[in-house]
């Protein structure tokens, strides 16, 4: 069951990822998608893949936690922008 869990969750994120990168370049950007897997902490695996790919920025998705559930539930993004000197977009979900 976790594998199955694992997989059909490692599918959704990489096409999310995917169409991230497909409407960068519709917008008339360079930017290739990439999905960090098996990463203890998912920040520094990002800073990490950001550094070897010499990324010009790493833009990022956000779930909307907010100020009360993030600092709880450990945000992502926060940590990225300790653990990398790159650039970092935020994209909000459309509401």
């Amino acid at each position: 069951m976790m594998t199955e869990t694992a997989r059909v969750e490692r599918d959704q994120v990489a096409q999310a990822a995917g169409a991230g990168a497909e409407f960068a370049r519709e917008l008339g950007a360079t930017a290739d998608s990439l999905v960090v897997e098996d990463e203890t902490n998912a920040a520094v695996g990002i800073a990490s893949e950001a550094d070897r790919h010499d990324a010009c920025a790493v833009v990022v998705g956000s779930r909307g936690l907010g100020r009360v559930k993030a600092p709880l539930l450990g945000s992502t993004t926060q940590g990225l922008l300790r653990h990398t000197r790159r650039p970092v977009v935020v994209v909000r979900t459309p509401q």
